[in-house]
């Protein structure tokens, strides 16, 4: 579609992902596009939290337009903001579009103690010790990554809402239960065909991108055990075994 699109016109995306590359960079699709073209097209992003049933109720709203033009951005704000659609605006577009894609791979590794109380419990009854643990893995593991990948550190209040609405009202819960009451992921992917779920995607690539820089040794494996436990899970078809003592620290002030 690029080689159509007129450089007067700007470009607003809502397709949420990273696509990773041998040398272990991962890269946003508006980066991807700038480079897939020599035109010079404002290309733009949004960022949750913000599911669309949601949305269409007017429920209250808060999400992040990204791009490399704070006054492009500004301009988009204004077409697209209401009383309950709330815009932020932020021209770090690494960081945002990092945070609102990885948050799929944690939602799912979150979503696996639902399932896994599910099981214990014979019904649909929640554990929520179990789901906050892993949130705040998710949190610290995301916080490496963004480092890694030099988006802004102030994108993890991003993450956390857009981890946080996906847990729980998003198509990755529905994997992630399935997964943590010990079906195997190729029978939970069966039960589940015809639903998007972006989280298997992301969570390969990340995974891949960050073996990458373990490998040139920029950075190390100890820093993100629940990622690899979910890539474990979908890609070498083992059962779920959360590696509690991994998240385990010691603080000394």
């Amino acid at each position: 579609m690029i080689p159509r699109i007129p450089e007067n016109l700007a470009v607003l995306s809502v397709t949420k992902g990273m696509i990773n590359y041998p040398d272990g960079t991962l890269k946003s699709y508006p980066e991807v596009f700038e480079e897939s073209t020599s035109k010079k097209i404002s290309f733009n992003a949004i960022g949750g939290p913000c599911t669309s049933y949601e949305l269409a109720d007017r429920d209250f709203t808060e999400v992040t337009f990204c791009g490399r033009d704070i006054n492009m951005l500004r301009w988009l704000r204004s077409i697209f903001e209401t009383d309950y659609y709330n815009v932020s605006i932020s021209t770090d577009v690494r960081g945002v579009e990092c945070a609102v894609a990885l948050k799929n791979s944690y939602a799912l590794g979150v979503c696996l103690a639902i399932g896994m109380s599910y099981k214990k419990e014979g019904r649909e009854i929640e554990h929520y010790n179990s789901q906050a643990a892993l949130f705040g893995q998710s949190v610290v593991e995301m916080s490496h990554l963004l480092e890694l990948y030099g988006g802004d550190a102030s994108n993890i209040r991003l993450f956390s809402g857009d981890l946080y609405v996906t847990i729980f009202g998003g198509r990755t819960r529905k994997i992630g239960i399935l997964l943590g009451q010990g079906i195997p992921f190729e029978e939970a992917m069966k039960r589940l065909a015809g639903i998007t779920l972006e989280s298997i995607v992301i969570a390969t690539r990340t995974a891949e991108a960050v073996r990458a820089l373990i490998a040139q040794g920029k950075a190390e494996k100890k820093d993100f055990p629940l990622l690899f436990h979910v890539d474990e899970i979908i890609n070498q078809g083992k059962a779920v075994n959360i590696p509690w003592k991994a998240f385990e620290t010691e603080f000394i002030k």
